[in-house]
């Protein structure tokens, strides 16, 4: 699935360090409908929604804006084009 993301000023002033609470995972939450427990770990961003699971792993640049993020460096509002794998839910769970 591919995602096209617009990380806001809004975002990144409400974000945290937090996996769940940086300022990409807000913007997931924000323009993904049904978009469920995200994670955002260094090297892969997550959710979930009804269907299944969906995770990528984000390019150099991304990761390098949430190591700036998270080291509490300046960073700019920006976007992004997120291609996610997905993975069922199990129908048995």
């Amino acid at each position: 699935m591919q995602v096209h993301l617009t990380v806001t000023q809004l975002h990144i002033d409400n974000g945290s360090i937090c996996d769940s609470g940086c300022p990409i995972a807000l913007a997931l939450d924000d323009q993904v409908p049904d978009c469920l427990d995200v994670s955002v770990i260094d090297r892969v961003i997550a959710f979930r929604d009804p269907r299944g699971t969906y995770r990528c792993r984000p390019d150099d640049q991304v990761v390098g804006w949430i190591h700036d993020f998270d080291e509490s460096r300046p960073v700019e509002p920006f976007e992004l084009d997120l291609d996610f794998d997905f993975e069922p839910a199990d129908p048995t769970a």
